[in-house]
């Protein structure tokens, strides 16, 4: 299993423990969305502005998918930092 495999494993187990809705497709809103990559639900939308951040999907509201919160973050961490969002995860 790689790291976005793991992060997203620990993502969607986050999710479940705390009741948030996951769809089918492994989307949440963007208040979880937020809250798992330590930022505010304005942050996200600042991003999506200048096109950065993760791929954000319009349906029903702005949605994101795990996979792709996993994959924004493993990319962006910088060595160790990663270790320390995993923990405060747990």
């Amino acid at each position: 299993m790689n790291d976005v495999e793991r992060t997203f494993a620990v993502f969607l187990g986050w999710c479940e423990e705390r009741g948030h809705t996951v769809t089918p497709d492994g989307r949440v809103p963007e208040s979880v969305a937020a809250e798992l990559l330590g930022v505010s639900a304005k942050t996200l939308a600042n991003w999506r502005s200048l096109g950065a951040g993760p791929r954000a999907y319009r349906l029903s509201g702005i949605t994101y998918r795990l996979r792709d919160l996993a994959e924004f973050l493993e990319t962006q961490a910088c060595e160790g930092d990663i270790e320390v969002a995993r923990r405060m995860l747990e």
